[in-house]
């Protein structure tokens, strides 16, 4: 009755590549406030840097978004009643 085409199984792989993206983004962020704490360490200018993490931020916003709207594309919600 809800499904006429059946229940199709759940494709994980849709999630790999962006599971993928967001570790090499949290990496990338890590490497980059490692970077800013030596650069503060050091007295540097950090404003670059500074922007350079912000856009990473940016990036892992619009990373989780996705595995949101995919998570909901992908899951079956049963209505009983």
């Amino acid at each position: 009755k809800y499904y006429p085409d059946g229940i199709t199984e759940f494709d994980e792989s849709v999630f790999e590549k962006l599971f993928e993206a967001e570790d090499k983004n949290e990496a990338e962020l890590n490497a980059c406030a490692k970077k800013i704490k030596l650069a503060k360490a050091r007295k540097q200018d950090t404003r670059q840097l500074k922007k350079e993490f912000s856009a990473l931020k940016n990036i892992k916003t619009e990373i989780k978004q996705e595995i949101k709207k995919a998570t909901n594309q992908n899951k079956i919600t049963i209505f009983e009643g």
